[in-house]
């Protein structure tokens, strides 16, 4: 079958959710976690990122299924164990806390996209002890599931709030995590008529930032 390309980690969310490694051959499984809390529609593994052999996974749908405050686990890639539990500062029913999760500057960045009304959050982990370090909200006034997704740019984070904006078409953020300070805000390039969910996931190639748009264009072509 060859050889393993490089490790990868690959994640389902299922309703108790396992998280797993494939290497040996290109697919074979190597190892598997079952969630630390493995309880119905708790969606362990729903998002997953990794710092060297570090590996941090979210289970937005954490608690009983009426609030689904959210939780995220950090554990070790090697031994499966698990070093820190990250839970959600400020608690709310449906906050969704770890639908998103990155890694950067040594910081665990946890999409909260729920909080506050739907408005949005980001809460900064320090990857070393699980601290709390700071937590990220919108500006003013331009909220909107902030926090949906989350991925690091060098040193920077980007923030997707597809629901962000006066009409609601979304809009990507860029943020220093070392001091919470916003450095750009991207608009939805092509706003439609009603929620394009500009935002929806964001990735880097390159020197280029991707940005999903789920419901780009009335007709549904999305892009």
């Amino acid at each position: 079958m060859g050889k393993c390309i490089g490790r990868f980690l690959c994640a389902l969310a299922m309703c108790v959710g396992f998280a797993c490694t494939a290497c040996a051959s290109p697919g074979d499984l190597i190892r598997m976690w079952e969630g630390p809390a493995p309880y119905p529609s708790h969606y362990f593994g729903f998002a997953v990122a990794t710092d060297g052999n570090r590996l941090v996974v979210g289970s937005p749908f954490y608690n009983n299924p009426a609030m689904q405050m959210g939780i995220v686990y950090i554990m070790d890639a090697n031994t499966t164990a698990l070093l820190h539990t990250l839970n959600n500062p400020t608690p709310g029913p449906v906050d969704h806390f770890g639908y998103s999760v990155a890694t950067v500057q040594g910081f665990v960045a946890v999409g909260v996209h729920n909080d506050n009304a739907g408005s949005g959050s980001v809460c900064l982990f320090n990857l070393s002890d699980g601290t709390l370090a700071r937590t990220i909200f919108p500006p003013p006034g331009k909220g909107g599931m902030f926090g949906e997704s989350v991925t690091p740019l060098g040193n920077n984070l980007i923030i997707g709030s597809p629901t962000a904006s006066t009409s609601g078409t979304g809009t990507v953020y860029i943020y220093d995590p070392a001091t919470g300070s916003q450095l750009l805000s991207i608009p939805n390039p092509e706003p439609g008529t009603s929620s394009d969910l500009f935002g929806k996931s964001v990735a880097v190639v390159g020197g280029s930032i991707l940005v999903g748009a789920q419901f780009d264009d009335v007709t549904f072509a999305d892009e």
